[in-house]
């Protein structure tokens, strides 16, 4: 048994202490070794990646870094974690369907006993308790099935509007695990409720003084002036990176608001205000779409100046010029090189990592300016020229 195994099965064992003498045992497998992935491709559709359950990544000296839990199976869950960028490897504690309940307990008596650098949550929670009320649940969950993807097309489909606005109601009683998986809200209700219904909520939404980025999803949905102005004073520098970024994702879906350059020059204002710890995640997720010369400039520059986010931006852009048939940043072909971006090897160690990202996006490094803003977007859209829509192209 691996030494990052042994610990976590001594913790395992004080673990079952708080769990009935009868509970299964609790499995340890391996997922992934992310120098390795042929491995991962030709097993994702296996158990365990199949299961639900609870995840470890550790760094390439056995370091836990993160624990978290999949609800629903490891293979959709683990893909979310870009940031975690000194990962190596990847372990798993896998769940039966109906006892997948226990793997919240197991997940914060570990975080608790271990306080993994990359958990912002449950370092201080009362494990041994957790344990204890898991242990006894009072009824046997059915087993779920795999959720859809919430559609943005929402359409009646013969429900009363009465059971909708329930419906709807109780999707935003959101406990702490449906935040931490990202659980909408019930968008498919909203759209069966009576226009009365919606304005009601639409007007509790608009009145909160912070906004979540499931409230946004509704003022997108309402897709009024009122709603859409709302929604683009969240992207004030005055907001958190996050609020602007979900703000910005809400804003660019809602048809006829945003077009020309405005959504490649709001995303460059996002991703010069995100920081290692705030809107990371959401402001890259919009880079694949609505990336323009402004924006791929800020990245770049990002990559050259910016060592908390350099590994990440650097990965956004090898992924947007298709270079990569996964994430760069786990990539084998990126990743040795991509890791020297990280803010603890020395500056010389960075720039020749940053020179040979610009190899690979045909960029002359020496070329590229330096701090000056003007100069920078001059350049940019003259590296990444825009696309001219012809006026005979289908919109």
């Amino acid at each position: 048994m691996s030494e990052r195994w042994q610990r976590v099965a001594d913790a395992i064992v004080d673990f079952r202490k708080h769990l009935s003498a009868d509970f299964p045992a609790i499995e340890m497998a391996h997922l992934y070794d992310f120098t390795k992935p042929e491995l991962y491709k030709a097993s994702r559709k296996t158990a365990p990646h199949t299961k639900a359950g609870v995840y470890l990544f550790y760094d390439a000296e056995g370091k836990l870094l993160y624990v978290g839990k999949a609800s629903w199976t490891f293979d959709k869950r683990i893909w979310q974690h870009e940031d975690i960028a000194e990962a190596r490897y990847l372990d798993a504690h896998p769940f039966e369907w109906h006892l997948s309940h226990f793997g919240l307990a197991l997940e914060y008596f570990l975080i608790s006993r271990f306080k993994p650098p990359y958990n912002k949550h449950g370092s201080g929670y009362d494990y041994a308790a957790v344990g204890a009320r898991a242990a006894a649940p009072t009824t046997e969950p059915e087993s779920p099935e795999e959720p859809s993807i919430p559609r943005r097309d929402w359409s009646p489909a013969g429900m009363s509007t009465s059971d909708a606005y329930a419906r709807f109601q109780k999707s935003t009683n959101i406990g702490y695990d449906d935040w931490r998986e990202g659980t909408p809200y019930e968008m498919e209700a909203f759209a069966q409720m009576s226009q009365a219904q919606r304005d009601n909520v639409t007007a509790e939404m608009m009145a909160k003084d912070k906004l979540d980025w499931r409230d946004m999803e509704v003022l997108a949905a309402v897709n009024s002036r009122e709603t859409f102005d709302r929604l683009r004073g969240l992207l004030s520098k005055q907001e958190s990176a996050q609020t602007q970024a979900y703000a910005l994702r809400e804003l660019v879906r809602m048809p006829n608001r945003m077009s020309g350059n405005v959504p490649d020059a709001k995303l460059r204002d996002v991703l010069l205000a995100v920081t290692s710890g705030d809107g990371l995640t959401p402001a890259l997720l919009l880079v694949a779409d609505y990336a323009g010369p402004w924006s791929k400039g800020v990245l770049l520059r990002g990559v050259r100046d910016r060592p908390d986010v350099a590994i990440h931006f650097a990965s956004a852009l090898l992924d947007n010029a298709g270079l990569s048939s996964d994430m760069a940043a786990f990539d084998p072909k990126f990743r040795p090189t991509l890791i020297k971006l990280l803010p603890e090897n020395t500056p010389i160690e960075r720039m020749a990592a940053f020179f040979k990202v610009c190899e690979w996006l045909k960029i002359d490094a020496e070329a590229v300016p330096g701090p000056q803003v003007t100069e920078w977007y001059k350049w940019a859209e003259e590296t990444w020229p825009r696309e001219v829509k012809r006026e005979d192209d289908e919109s």
